[in-house]
């Protein structure tokens, strides 16, 4: 025994060598490191390299990502291993408790045989999930980023991963919704993965024009070889054009399936208008058909207009800002009305006043429409032919004549007959100088319309002159059902407040008012509390930008607002910028802020708060703890202010939007921003613009963006960031959980470095699809880094504007543009 145990001790002896020589190696190493991370801060440290990097410079920064390519790789690697480790620990464990079942199942096999029995199926069970889970290739062979939704009957939305489980079920569901949502995701959409789909597919592809292409040329060789079981297909902004719409068409001629095509922004003009017509005439399903916004004109229509008339399931159709003028709409005349189930026509940004004529013709025949676009028509010159067809649109439900410059007479010629359309639920009107006058008898005709829920009048001037609002306010009153009205912009002063509070009152299932820019005053909002006290369901109210000439709605204002609108214990937005608050006003919405129990969105923007105020409106936020949306932008809070509202916001999970812009918060206030964040789950858009964080500050932040979940959205435009702060971005998005899709860098002080920095951390980033680095110094060599690190990125949209110039930064640019030919590229 005392043998075996000095040989025991003997081996100890030998191990303590190994072990000590492995410490030596491992503090080696770190110092290794250390001393890389002290020469990178030279480097970004360095005047010199931010405004003339030299060769030995660039050389050094060639070695610098080198290394951060291999500590990636070393990183990658190490993973690897810690998996196949803790996978075979588990092969281990699953082994050692099999194995034990079963010498339990032996001997206990005579006592318990019903036990050991259900004992060994689940075991296989077991065996059979694990077997089920270690399968990992993708489905179809399309990644995850790919989004499907089974639908009928769960309406649910879930990645690949989660439908692997549910692949035999998926194949034969009725309908599957694809959704590409990146160029990377569009090239796995293969002909092959789309032929093994046997019920009916939705297809839609991200807008960012060239990552189309690839899935465009999968369902150009599917249908080649006899499938056809689209049921819509969305392709805006595409580039679908020429060759490539004549071979879309053919694929998708006859298809019995297909029920709805999106081919807005394409921009294929009248030749396309007419390829793309040969094709509709054998589409006898399609119910929506959108080419919006592709520059049509009337030889377009000459092509279509024959083809619309012969499709007699079309129930939606949008021809908007397609230059179609009084020879279109003579066409569109005689062949709209051959469209009996038509319910859906938006016509809007087309000169149509000189076709006029015929259109209200057509629409008297079209009994079925409940939609109708007519907005920035230019319908001032002949408003009469669609006033005189609106009795005839008895199904009418939503009218939109937006920006027409109609002005007083020609509304009240619409108000005159707008009373025959007793089902009309939305009128949008705003932007066409009615005036009070024109409004009255607006309002005299809606009366009748008892479904009114939605009424638009902003810009309008209608509180110019005295007494105009009386008639206005009275009509108003008429509206019972009326649940959102829209009164910007229009001048209204607290004489005209007074005038149409009475009206007001009366609305009492109004649910959104809205009155911003306007010139109310305190005596307006003392006029208008006193209405806002029988809106028991206003839940949204915008008194933003509000001050007289005379007086600022200020702190007693808000407090006569809170007080009122606190009552109906349902208000979720409330919009009181730029209504010159201050420190007496922080502390009357702090002692009131607890009555609004719902709130959810509330934006005080430019009220010159300051730190103090900011201090004090925080012990009232602390009660609102369903806040999702809040605006505090400049209001110079600086850091003392921005530590107050962290700390009065950290119990609040709900967080979804922060927006502190031109506050001056400084390195003090990155640094509370940075440890506040992993407190907010679910924040997605944080705006910290104009704020003076330099690098110092963005490294604060940039160590609590790397442990967000949510963050989705960062804007640091003009914060004097150089290629330091850049490093400890790039580092953020490189090794963070944060799924960042957008990132806005403009007007700040990165140079070259930085820019590859930026790539580098952005190249394995798959969920980035938006990055602006414009107004910097980012010069040639920078756009060779962004090449190289995002080539494989699924960054759809680089903006570069206003960097450097001259003849090599030129040649830079064709790099780019070539290396990413799925990325929109601005310079």
């Amino acid at each position: 025994g005392g043998g075996g145990g000095g040989g025991g001790g003997g081996e100890e002896e030998e191990d303590q060598p190994s072990s000590r020589k492995e410490e030596e190696q491992e503090g080696s190493r770190m110092e290794v490191e250390r001393d890389q991370k002290r020469v990178l801060g030279e480097i970004f440290g360095s005047k010199r390299w931010s405004f003339a990097p030299g060769p030995a410079t660039m050389r050094a920064l060639d070695k610098v990502l080198d290394m951060l390519l291999e500590e990636e790789k070393q990183d990658a690697v190490v993973e690897q291993e810690g998996k196949r480790r803790r996978w075979d620990e588990d092969v281990c464990r699953e082994e050692a408790r099999l194995l034990a079942d079963y010498q339990r199942r032996e001997h206990y096999q005579r006592r318990e045989p019903p036990q050991a029995k259900k004992r060994e199926e689940r075991v296989e069970e077991k065996m059979e999930e694990d077997r089920r889970m270690k399968d990992r290739s993708c489905l179809l062979g399309i990644e995850s980023e790919l989004v499907l939704r089974l639908w009928p009957p769960d309406r649910i939305v879930m990645g690949l991963r989660a439908c692997r489980l549910l692949r035999s079920q998926l194949l034969k569901a009725p309908l599957v919704v694809l959704t590409a949502r990146s160029s990377r995701a569009c090239e796995r959409v293969t002909e092959r993965s789309l032929r093994k789909f046997e019920g009916r597919v939705e297809l839609s592809l991200p807008s960012p024009r060239a990552h189309a292409q690839p899935t465009i040329a999968a369902l150009v060789e599917a249908a080649a070889r006899g499938w056809q079981k689209l049921h819509r297909v969305v392709l805006k902004e595409c580039m679908v054009q020429g060759e490539r719409l004549e071979q879309l068409g053919g694929m998708m001629r006859g298809s019995r399936e297909l029920v709805s095509l999106d081919l807005s922004q394409n921009s294929f003009e009248s030749t396309g208008a007419a390829t793309l017509a040969q094709y509709l005439v054998d589409m006898p399903s399609l119910t929506h058909l959108d080419l919006s916004m592709n520059k049509i004109e009337d030889p377009g229509i000459a092509s279509l207009a024959p083809v619309l008339s012969s499709i007699s399931s079309l129930k939606s159709l949008s021809l908007a800002h397609n230059y179609i003028q009084a020879q279109g709409a003579q066409l569109l005349s005689t062949s709209l009305p051959q469209c009996s189930r038509l319910e859906t026509l938006c016509l809007e940004g087309n000169g149509l006043a000189d076709g006029m004529a015929r259109l209200s013709s057509c629409f008297r025949k079209c009994e079925s429409l409940t939609h109708l676009g007519l907005a920035f028509c230019g319908l001032a010159r002949n408003v009469v032919p669609l006033a005189d067809a609106l009795p005839f649109l008895s199904s009418l439900r939503f009218l939109d004549l937006r920006v027409n410059g109609l002005g007083c007479q020609p509304v009240s010629i619409i108000g005159e007959k707008i009373g025959s359309c007793r089902s009309l639920t939305l009128l949008d009107l705003s932007n066409n100088d009615i005036g009070p006058a024109g409004a009255a008898v607006l309002l005299k005709g809606l009366r009748k319309c008892g479904e009114l829920e939605e009424l638009n009048l902003a810009r309008n001037k209608l509180g110019l002159g005295t007494g105009g609002l009386q008639e206005f306010g009275e009509g108003l009153g008429g509206c019972s059902n009326l649940r959102r009205l829209q009164l910007d912009n229009n001048c209204i002063s607290s004489q005209g407040a007074e005038e149409m509070v009475g009206g007001l009152a009366l609305c009492s299932s109004l649910v959104s008012l809205e009155l911003r820019c306007n010139f109310l005053g305190l005596e307006g909002v003392k006029v208008l509390s006193s209405s806002l006290r029988c809106l028991t369901r206003l839940s949204k109210l915008d008194l933003a930008r509000n001050s007289s000439k005379t007086s600022n709605v200020g702190a007693e204002g808000a407090g006569m607002v809170l007080e009122a609108a606190g009552g109906s214990r349902v208000l979720k937005c409330l919009h009181l910028s730029e209504n010159a608050l201050d420190l007496q006003g922080a502390r009357t919405l702090a002692a009131s802020l607890h009555l609004l129990e719902g709130l959810e969105c509330l934006t005080l923007n430019d009220n010159e708060f300051k730190a103090a105020g900011i201090k004090t409106l925080s012990s009232g936020l602390k009660a609102c703890v369903s806040l999702t949306h809040l605006e505090l932008t400049n209001n110079a809070m600086s850091s003392l202010g921005v530590d107050a509202l962290v700390s009065a916001l950290r119990c609040n999970s709900n967080l979804r939007v922060l927006n502190l812009r031109n506050n001056n918060l400084g390195r003090k206030g990155g640094e509370c921003l940075g440890a506040a964040l992993p407190s907010w789950p679910h924040l997605n858009r944080l705006d910290l613009c104009i704020n003076n964080l330099k690098s110092n500050g963005t490294e604060l932040l940039a160590r609590g963006i790397r442990s967000s979940s949510s963050l989705q959205s960062l804007l640091l435009n003009a914060n004097e960031i150089s290629d330091e702060g850049a490093w400890w971005i790039g580092q953020a998005l490189a090794n963070g959980s944060s799924p960042l899709v957008d990132v806005y860098l403009r007007q700040n002080e990165i140079s070259s470095c930085g820019a590859g920095l930026l790539g580098a951390g952005i190249r394995n980033k798959h969920t980035m699809r938006y990055l602006d680095l414009s107004e910097n110094r980012v010069d040639a060599r920078g756009l060779e880094l962004l090449a190289h690190f995002l080539q494989a990125s699924p960054l759809a949209r680089l903006e570069l504007t206003e960097n450097a110039k001259g003849p090599e930064f030129d040649k830079g640019k064709t790099l780019l543009r070539e290396t990413l030919p799925l990325c929109d590229v601005i310079f």
